[in-house]
Protein backbone atom coordinates (compact mmCIF):
# COMPACT_ATOMS: atom_id res chain seq x y z
CA UNK A 1 0.00 0.00 0.00
CA UNK A 2 3.00 1.81 0.54
CA UNK A 3 4.33 1.79 -2.92
CA UNK A 4 1.66 2.38 -4.48
CA UNK A 5 1.39 5.63 -2.74
CA UNK A 6 5.27 6.49 -3.50
CA UNK A 7 4.38 5.59 -7.02
CA UNK A 8 1.54 8.13 -7.41
CA UNK A 9 3.31 11.17 -5.56
CA UNK A 10 6.37 10.35 -7.85
CA UNK A 11 3.94 10.72 -11.15
CA UNK A 12 2.68 13.96 -9.82
CA UNK A 13 6.38 15.17 -9.14
CA UNK A 14 7.39 14.04 -12.86
CA UNK A 15 3.90 15.51 -14.05
CA UNK A 16 4.98 19.31 -12.40
CA UNK A 17 8.28 19.08 -13.62
CA UNK A 18 7.40 18.36 -16.84
CA UNK A 19 4.81 21.19 -16.80
CA UNK A 20 6.90 23.74 -15.07
CA UNK A 21 9.50 23.02 -18.32
CA UNK A 22 7.13 23.59 -20.93
CA UNK A 23 6.62 27.19 -19.18
CA UNK A 24 9.68 28.11 -19.04
CA UNK A 25 10.89 27.43 -22.25
CA UNK A 26 7.54 29.30 -23.64
CA UNK A 27 8.98 32.35 -21.99
CA UNK A 28 12.11 32.11 -23.07
CA UNK A 29 10.68 31.75 -26.11
CA UNK A 30 8.74 35.01 -26.59
CA UNK A 31 11.58 36.94 -24.95
CA UNK A 32 13.34 36.49 -28.39
CA UNK A 33 10.16 38.30 -31.01
CA UNK A 34 10.16 41.09 -32.23
CA UNK A 35 7.66 43.11 -29.66
CA UNK A 36 4.17 43.39 -31.06
CA UNK A 37 3.70 46.95 -32.35
CA UNK A 38 0.02 48.04 -32.64
CA UNK A 39 -0.62 50.29 -35.95
CA UNK A 40 -3.17 53.35 -35.72
CA UNK A 41 -5.31 53.70 -38.53
CA UNK A 42 -4.05 56.77 -39.80
CA UNK A 43 -0.13 55.03 -39.98
CA UNK A 44 -2.02 52.03 -41.71
CA UNK A 45 -2.47 53.47 -45.12
CA UNK A 46 -0.84 56.55 -46.97
CA UNK A 47 -1.10 57.50 -49.99
CA UNK A 48 1.22 59.22 -52.36
CA UNK A 49 -0.79 58.44 -54.97
CA UNK A 50 -4.19 59.71 -56.13
CA UNK A 51 -6.96 58.56 -58.48
CA UNK A 52 -8.32 61.24 -60.25
CA UNK A 53 -11.71 60.26 -61.81
CA UNK A 54 -13.79 62.16 -64.42
CA UNK A 55 -17.00 61.96 -61.29
CA UNK A 56 -14.28 63.31 -59.14
CA UNK A 57 -13.64 66.36 -61.48
CA UNK A 58 -17.31 67.12 -61.70
CA UNK A 59 -18.11 67.10 -58.15
CA UNK A 60 -15.18 69.42 -57.31
CA UNK A 61 -16.42 71.97 -59.93
CA UNK A 62 -19.85 71.96 -59.27
CA UNK A 63 -19.60 72.39 -55.33
CA UNK A 64 -20.28 75.80 -56.27
CA UNK A 65 -23.54 76.97 -58.27
CA UNK A 66 -21.05 79.71 -59.87
CA UNK A 67 -17.31 81.02 -59.97
CA UNK A 68 -16.58 84.38 -59.51
CA UNK A 69 -13.43 85.82 -61.32
CA UNK A 70 -13.86 89.16 -62.12
CA UNK A 71 -15.17 92.60 -60.51
CA UNK A 72 -15.08 96.10 -61.86
CA UNK A 73 -16.40 99.19 -60.79
CA UNK A 74 -17.49 102.41 -63.13
CA UNK A 75 -19.18 105.48 -63.48
CA UNK A 76 -21.86 106.33 -66.46
CA UNK A 77 -23.49 108.91 -67.58
CA UNK A 78 -26.97 108.93 -69.38
CA UNK A 79 -28.71 111.21 -71.13
CA UNK A 80 -32.90 111.16 -71.14
CA UNK A 81 -34.98 113.17 -73.93
CA UNK A 82 -38.71 114.20 -72.89
CA UNK A 83 -40.00 115.79 -76.07
CA UNK A 84 -42.92 118.81 -75.12
CA UNK A 85 -45.31 121.03 -75.83
CA UNK A 86 -42.98 123.45 -73.90
CA UNK A 87 -39.81 121.97 -75.31
CA UNK A 88 -37.40 119.53 -74.87
CA UNK A 89 -36.44 118.23 -71.34
CA UNK A 90 -33.33 117.06 -71.11
CA UNK A 91 -32.46 114.93 -68.04
CA UNK A 92 -29.32 113.66 -66.90
CA UNK A 93 -28.24 110.45 -64.80
CA UNK A 94 -25.30 109.13 -63.15
CA UNK A 95 -24.87 106.03 -62.04
CA UNK A 96 -22.12 104.45 -60.28
CA UNK A 97 -22.05 100.85 -59.72
CA UNK A 98 -19.85 97.26 -59.92
CA UNK A 99 -20.27 94.37 -61.71
CA UNK A 100 -19.12 90.96 -61.08
CA UNK A 101 -18.67 88.55 -64.08
CA UNK A 102 -17.97 84.48 -63.62
CA UNK A 103 -18.90 81.52 -64.61
CA UNK A 104 -22.04 79.19 -64.07
CA UNK A 105 -20.13 75.47 -63.01
CA UNK A 106 -23.03 73.81 -64.92
CA UNK A 107 -21.62 74.80 -67.97
CA UNK A 108 -18.56 73.69 -67.79
CA UNK A 109 -17.83 69.90 -69.85
CA UNK A 110 -15.55 67.66 -68.91
CA UNK A 111 -13.99 66.47 -72.10
CA UNK A 112 -11.64 64.28 -70.56
CA UNK A 113 -9.20 63.09 -67.59
CA UNK A 114 -6.09 61.79 -68.12
CA UNK A 115 -5.50 59.77 -64.71
CA UNK A 116 -2.18 58.37 -65.11
CA UNK A 117 -0.62 61.80 -66.52
CA UNK A 118 -2.98 64.31 -64.34
CA UNK A 119 -4.15 66.33 -66.86
CA UNK A 120 -7.95 67.37 -67.05
CA UNK A 121 -8.92 68.67 -70.18
CA UNK A 122 -12.30 71.37 -70.38
CA UNK A 123 -14.21 73.39 -72.34
CA UNK A 124 -15.75 76.05 -70.65
CA UNK A 125 -19.00 78.03 -71.23
CA UNK A 126 -19.21 81.80 -71.97
CA UNK A 127 -18.79 84.53 -69.24
CA UNK A 128 -21.83 84.98 -67.22
CA UNK A 129 -22.79 88.62 -65.49
CA UNK A 130 -23.38 87.09 -61.70
CA UNK A 131 -24.57 90.56 -60.13
CA UNK A 132 -24.98 94.21 -61.32
CA UNK A 133 -24.78 96.55 -58.33
CA UNK A 134 -26.45 100.05 -58.84
CA UNK A 135 -27.71 101.39 -55.63
CA UNK A 136 -30.85 103.60 -56.92
CA UNK A 137 -30.64 105.69 -53.60
CA UNK A 138 -27.33 106.79 -54.58
CA UNK A 139 -27.90 107.70 -58.59
CA UNK A 140 -28.38 111.45 -59.33
CA UNK A 141 -31.13 112.76 -61.84
CA UNK A 142 -30.59 116.43 -63.01
CA UNK A 143 -32.74 118.27 -65.30
CA UNK A 144 -29.92 120.52 -68.25
CA UNK A 145 -32.58 121.98 -70.41
CA UNK A 146 -36.13 122.65 -70.33
CA UNK A 147 -36.60 124.85 -67.74
CA UNK A 148 -40.12 125.97 -68.86
CA UNK A 149 -41.15 121.87 -68.12
CA UNK A 150 -41.05 120.28 -64.77
CA UNK A 151 -38.37 118.63 -63.87
CA UNK A 152 -39.21 114.56 -63.95
CA UNK A 153 -41.27 113.13 -61.46
CA UNK A 154 -40.84 109.78 -59.20
CA UNK A 155 -42.49 107.53 -61.83
CA UNK A 156 -40.59 108.41 -64.30
CA UNK A 157 -37.07 108.96 -62.50
CA UNK A 158 -37.53 104.78 -62.15
CA UNK A 159 -38.17 104.23 -65.37
CA UNK A 160 -35.41 105.87 -66.70
CA UNK A 161 -33.08 104.10 -64.34
CA UNK A 162 -34.63 100.77 -65.10
CA UNK A 163 -33.66 101.05 -68.80
CA UNK A 164 -30.32 102.47 -67.57
CA UNK A 165 -29.54 99.23 -65.80
CA UNK A 166 -30.85 97.69 -68.45
CA UNK A 167 -28.50 99.00 -71.16
CA UNK A 168 -25.76 98.61 -69.21
CA UNK A 169 -26.44 94.52 -69.31
CA UNK A 170 -26.31 94.40 -72.13
CA UNK A 171 -22.98 96.54 -73.04
CA UNK A 172 -21.11 94.91 -70.77
CA UNK A 173 -21.78 91.08 -72.00
CA UNK A 174 -21.44 92.72 -75.42
CA UNK A 175 -18.05 94.75 -75.04
CA UNK A 176 -15.57 91.94 -76.63
CA UNK A 177 -12.97 93.53 -74.61
CA UNK A 178 -14.56 92.75 -71.42
CA UNK A 179 -15.56 89.25 -72.69
CA UNK A 180 -12.16 88.54 -73.36
CA UNK A 181 -10.65 89.32 -70.17
CA UNK A 182 -13.49 87.38 -68.38
CA UNK A 183 -12.52 84.24 -70.19
CA UNK A 184 -9.17 84.89 -68.95
CA UNK A 185 -9.86 85.42 -65.24
CA UNK A 186 -12.48 82.72 -65.53
CA UNK A 187 -9.76 79.64 -66.30
CA UNK A 188 -7.15 80.91 -64.55
CA UNK A 189 -10.27 80.46 -61.35
CA UNK A 190 -11.02 76.93 -62.79
CA UNK A 191 -7.37 76.43 -62.89
CA UNK A 192 -6.45 77.22 -59.14
CA UNK A 193 -9.72 75.21 -57.85
CA UNK A 194 -8.59 72.13 -59.94
CA UNK A 195 -4.95 72.33 -59.06
CA UNK A 196 -5.75 72.39 -55.29
CA UNK A 197 -7.29 68.79 -55.94
CA UNK A 198 -4.60 65.76 -55.31
CA UNK A 199 -3.51 63.81 -58.15
CA UNK A 200 -4.47 66.85 -60.56
CA UNK A 201 -1.25 68.15 -62.46
CA UNK A 202 -2.83 70.51 -64.99
CA UNK A 203 -6.06 71.14 -66.78
CA UNK A 204 -6.27 71.98 -70.89
CA UNK A 205 -8.85 74.36 -72.28
CA UNK A 206 -10.29 73.25 -75.59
Amino acid sequence: MIKIQYLKFLLRALILIAALFIAINAIRGNSNQEPIKIVKQHEEVKEDHYIITKELIVSKLTSRSQLVSMEQDFIKLYTDVDKGFLGDRYTELTVKGKYILGLETKDIEVKHVDEEQGIVYLKLGKPTLISLEIPYDQVEFDKTKGWLRLAANEDEEVKFYKSVVKDIKKRILSDEEVIKQAELHNKQVVEDLLEMTPGVKSVIFE
